[in-house]
């Protein structure tokens, strides 16, 4: 399953976020791929809520964060959650 994601995630879309990675789970996915291609910022809560929605997954799947920015992939590195997804 693919996610794509724009514009910009803090804590305003936060709440939209957690019910759209919900509502992905919901359909059990074997892989979770975000693409945040066209996601100019990310605050560390909400990529660590993306990273986090990987423990839905079946064993030994991570979720993929597709083409970050790098200011979002800079935050996935600074906070090492950058070690609990793959990054392509």
């Amino acid at each position: 399953t693919t996610v794509v994601l724009s514009g910009d995630l803090d804590i305003s879309s936060r709440s939209w976020l957690a019910e759209c990675l919900a509502e992905t789970m919901g359909q059990q996915p074997r892989r979770l791929v975000v693409d945040m291609a066209e996601v100019g910022f990310a605050d560390c809560a909400s990529v660590r809520l993306i990273v986090a929605t990987g423990r839905s997954l079946p064993a030994g799947s991570r979720p993929v964060i597709s083409r970050p920015q790098p200011p979002v992939r800079r935050v996935l590195q600074v906070t090492g959650l950058d070690t609990l997804c793959d990054l392509t």
